[in-house]
């Protein structure tokens, strides 16, 4: 059980860091849009 739950924790973890990357992205995009438009 401790086993399959610290799993299931690094993959919840790895999903929220994985969001959070592609939200700093786009919003770094659009920010670079924005300014080079």
């Amino acid at each position: 059980m401790k086993k399959t739950q610290e799993k299931c924790f690094t993959l919840i973890e790895l999903l929220v860091v994985i969001a959070v990357i592609a939200i700093t992205t786009n919003s770094s995009i659009s920010v670079n849009a924005l300014f080079f438009d």
